[in-house]
């Protein structure tokens, strides 16, 4: 049987590789979110300029809304 120390350090390591884990993942998933808000971004940049440009052709051809 093993005995009470070894049991704690055993304990601790399984404490030590969850917490490292746990922090990999938040890493991961922060690296993701990154990538999507960035995404998002340049495609709502892209919309609003093509409102932007939709509006300054029918303002140039004379047509207003």
């Amino acid at each position: 049987m093993p005995t009470r120390a070894a049991k704690s350090a055993s304990l601790r390591l399984t404490v030590l590789i969850a917490g490292v884990m746990v922090l990999v993942s938040l890493g991961g998933l922060w690296f993701q979110y990154g990538q999507v808000a960035r995404a998002f971004d340049a495609r709502q940049v892209e919309a609003l300029q093509a409102d932007l440009d939709g509006y300054s052709a029918c303002r140039n051809a004379g047509m207003r809304r």
